[in-house]
């Protein structure tokens, strides 16, 4: 049924949190319904569940792709066009800026650079870095970064045995990609998927995960199963979700 009404509203009070036995985790009011099975399907409140209670969760998710770009950059850059046409420049910083190409939609190489930096990346500095000893990756990630930044990254043999690190150096286009997409790298244990590949057409949620799996991703060979690891139990939740637009259904353990 399609939504026809929504609201928020503040609220002050207690919180239950939610744990399914795949992994899948959300945090409510006590008020808040679930659909539980009880002699049929009824209307359960969270404050009235226990444990091994069995309640639905979507097995499949089919979303309308939305645009979420924000407006905030506009204040802190400055767009102008050049002989390699348009390019963003960070207002804010001292000295004169390093300028990029605008990013103003998800395509599907963006999505693809976003999940192999949020796999294998790191930021410091103004500066991003992807890790990796596989140079094939490395260059599609060189080549990425080249034709949607416009920016050329330095490619260095990393202090660990046999790993290159790749490194795109402009903190204008740091702060760009996280207050336009919801992009950042912010430590494994705060690794977030952004905002516009949540939004996006499953086109672009394929090559984000495709990418994401590439880079950090193992084939056990006990069970037929793609295991992922990740510090963060945001992404590993965030990724679920992804995965249910194909109607993959993940377990999330810890």
């Amino acid at each position: 049924k399609e939504v026809s009404f929504a609201y928020k509203q503040r609220y002050k009070g207690k919180m239950y949190s939610v744990t399914t036995r795949s992994g899948r985790k959300i945090t409510v009011t006590p008020e808040h319904p679930f659909f539980s099975i009880d002699g049929g399907v009824i209307k359960t409140k969270v404050k009235d569940l226990s444990a091994g209670t069995f309640v639905a969760v979507p097995r499949e998710l089919i979303l309308t792709p939305t645009s979420l770009l924000s407006n905030a950059a506009q204040d802190s850059f400055s767009s102008f066009r050049s002989q390699n046409g348009p390019q963003i420049r960070y207002k804010a910083y001292r000295r004169p800026a390093k300028t990029f190409k605008p990013i103003d939609y998800v395509n599907p190489d963006v999505a693809e650079l976003f999940g192999y930096l949020l796999s294998e990346g790191a930021s410091t500095g103004g500066t991003m870095f992807f890790f990796n000893s596989d140079r094939n990756l490395v260059d599609r990630v060189e080549d990425l970064s080249c034709e949607i930044f416009g920016i050329s990254p330095r490619i260095k043999p990393d202090t660990s045995e046999n790993v290159l690190r790749l490194e795109i150096s402009s903190i204008g286009l740091i702060k760009y990609l996280e207050q336009t997409h919801g992009f950042k790298l912010a430590g494994s244990r705060n690794t977030r998927v952004p905002t516009s590949i949540m939004t996006s057409g499953n086109e672009m949620v394929s090559r984000f995960l495709s990418a994401v799996f590439e880079s950090e991703a193992s084939i056990r060979k006990d069970v037929p199963e793609i295991e992922f690891t990740t510090a963060s139990k945001e992404f590993a939740n965030q990724l679920s979700y992804l995965l249910l637009r194909f109607g993959i259904v993940g377990r999330v353990k810890q």
